[in-house]
């Protein structure tokens, strides 16, 4: 049976994943997550309730696995289309570009914090490759993906 996302009257509009524009290393790994945003202007993880696909798996194929959801692994160099889908709503696909460039560098934005006790603030990770292409790094997940959701 189908897991029901939602246990109350909110309807489900969109489903954003992130990270966007995606670049992996070859052979390198990457967890994508699924973000359900209701009429009620609330937000949900749906990671494990939605359904994975990837428009070439012979470049990144994502997992639809228990406890392996949104986990998506380089296996060959090219481009490829990622979306996650439950109850007939689609998300905008995520571009993943798998390179056998080397990583040159990560850097984190903002690239100056101050916070405030009890305050969060939400970093992310650009990545620079040999062959001048930048992009999201993503959150890899060499082992337990299940521990970064």
């Amino acid at each position: 049976g189908s897991e029901e996302p939602v246990e109350d009257d909110a309807v489900l509009l969109g489903i954003l994943v992130s990270p966007q524009d995606v670049i992996v290393p070859l052979g390198g790994d990457v967890q994508l997550y699924a973000t359900g945003i209701y009429d009620d202007r609330s937000s949900r993880d749906l990671t494990s309730v939605v359904q994975w696909e990837s428009t070439n798996e012979s470049v990144i194929q994502v997992s639809n696995r228990l406890d392996e959801e949104g986990a998506a692994l380089a296996v060959t160099a090219g481009e490829a289309s990622v979306e996650a889908n439950v109850d007939g709503v689609v998300s905008v696909p995520v571009q993943v570009l798998v390179t056998d460039a080397e990583l040159v560098s990560i850097t984190l934005e903002p690239d100056s914090i101050q916070l405030e006790k009890g305050q969060t603030l939400q970093l992310t990770a650009q990545a620079a490759y040999s062959d001048g292409t930048r992009g999201d790094f993503g959150v890899p997940c060499a082992r337990g993906c299940e521990a970064l959701k």
